[in-house]
Protein backbone atom coordinates (compact mmCIF):
# COMPACT_ATOMS: atom_id res chain seq x y z
CA UNK A 1 0.00 0.00 0.00
CA UNK A 2 1.47 3.28 -1.24
CA UNK A 3 0.28 6.57 -0.83
CA UNK A 4 1.24 9.23 -2.91
CA UNK A 5 0.49 12.98 -1.38
CA UNK A 6 0.49 15.39 -3.88
CA UNK A 7 -0.03 18.90 -2.22
CA UNK A 8 -2.71 21.62 -4.14
CA UNK A 9 -2.27 25.28 -3.51
CA UNK A 10 -5.53 24.80 -1.42
CA UNK A 11 -4.22 21.52 0.63
CA UNK A 12 -7.46 19.91 -0.49
CA UNK A 13 -6.22 16.57 -1.80
CA UNK A 14 -4.08 16.18 1.19
CA UNK A 15 -6.95 16.82 3.99
CA UNK A 16 -8.92 14.02 1.95
CA UNK A 17 -6.50 11.57 1.51
CA UNK A 18 -5.58 12.39 5.30
CA UNK A 19 -9.13 11.66 6.37
CA UNK A 20 -9.52 8.72 4.65
CA UNK A 21 -6.68 7.05 6.11
CA UNK A 22 -7.83 7.69 10.01
CA UNK A 23 -10.44 5.32 11.32
CA UNK A 24 -12.27 8.43 12.80
CA UNK A 25 -12.19 12.02 12.01
CA UNK A 26 -10.77 13.54 14.67
CA UNK A 27 -14.14 15.30 15.29
CA UNK A 28 -16.03 12.11 16.02
CA UNK A 29 -13.42 10.68 18.47
CA UNK A 30 -15.38 11.17 21.81
CA UNK A 31 -12.99 13.27 25.00
CA UNK A 32 -13.48 10.91 28.21
CA UNK A 33 -12.41 12.44 31.31
CA UNK A 34 -9.15 11.69 32.86
CA UNK A 35 -10.49 10.28 36.18
CA UNK A 36 -6.77 9.28 37.21
CA UNK A 37 -5.17 12.69 37.76
CA UNK A 38 -5.37 13.85 41.37
CA UNK A 39 -7.18 17.26 41.70
CA UNK A 40 -5.59 20.70 43.21
CA UNK A 41 -7.41 20.09 46.75
CA UNK A 42 -5.85 16.70 47.50
CA UNK A 43 -2.66 17.66 46.28
CA UNK A 44 -2.98 20.43 49.18
CA UNK A 45 -3.95 17.60 52.11
CA UNK A 46 -1.46 15.16 51.01
CA UNK A 47 1.31 17.75 51.25
CA UNK A 48 -0.33 19.19 54.58
CA UNK A 49 -0.23 15.96 55.93
CA UNK A 50 3.10 14.89 54.97
CA UNK A 51 4.36 18.20 56.29
CA UNK A 52 2.77 17.57 59.42
CA UNK A 53 3.90 13.86 59.58
CA UNK A 54 7.55 14.63 58.92
CA UNK A 55 7.87 17.76 61.72
CA UNK A 56 5.96 15.12 64.30
CA UNK A 57 8.63 12.31 63.53
CA UNK A 58 11.38 15.30 64.08
CA UNK A 59 9.92 16.46 67.52
CA UNK A 60 9.41 12.44 68.74
CA UNK A 61 13.35 12.35 67.56
CA UNK A 62 14.56 15.72 69.11
CA UNK A 63 12.39 14.09 72.45
CA UNK A 64 13.85 10.66 72.48
CA UNK A 65 17.59 12.00 71.96
CA UNK A 66 17.41 14.60 74.79
CA UNK A 67 15.73 11.45 77.08
CA UNK A 68 17.93 9.38 76.39
CA UNK A 69 20.55 8.05 79.49
CA UNK A 70 23.15 5.55 78.98
CA UNK A 71 22.97 3.11 82.20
Amino acid sequence: MSYKLSLLKDDVQVKMVYLSLCPKSVAEIPKQPNNRMISDVQLAVFANFLGVSLFLLVVLYHYIAANYSKS
